[in-house]
């Protein structure tokens, strides 16, 4: 599906991040490449969007104890975050991984990369955390098409 979808931090919330996000290099203390559109959630090999935002918000809400991913990837996991897990089968994988420069699973732990569970951080399972934990407003979905 297709939509555009808006959750609002908490105002404690909005205090931490905006000196964040203001400050370009301490925004980018948590980038990292390699890139992987499907990075797992508790890894620092590769990194996607979703997860730089969620590390980027632990190093928000928590400065002196959060100086790097694995910390930031600690305090999520300490806050409840959940990934969401993919079913996404070995043909398809191969497929991904051969055809497109972004996608890796190398990064999944055996166990549930061979039984087709990938666990990524995605849009829905961050809007449902923020929720979950008031850090966030309920999502507002202001556009959908198709899908």
């Amino acid at each position: 599906r297709r939509e555009a979808v808006l959750v609002v931090p908490a105002p404690q919330v909005q205090q931490h991040l905006l000196p964040v996000l203001q400050d370009n290099p301490r925004a980018r203390t948590l980038q990292h490449r390699p890139y992987s559109v499907v990075s797992y959630a508790w890894s620092t090999k590769y990194q996607q969007s979703n997860q730089w935002a969620l590390e980027t918000l632990a190093l928000a809400m928590e400065p002196t104890t959060v100086r790097n991913r694995a910390q930031a990837q600690a305090w999520l996991q300490f806050k409840g975050y959940e990934p969401t897990t993919l079913h996404i089968g070995p043909l398809t994988r191969l497929g991904a991984r051969t055809t497109r420069a972004n996608v890796a699973f190398d990064d999944h732990p055996n166990d549930k990369r061979f039984s087709d569970r990938i666990e990524t951080i995605t849009v829905d399972s961050v809007m449902a955390w923020m929720q979950r934990t008031q850090l966030g407003s309920p999502p507002v979905i202001l556009a959908a098409s198709g899908g």
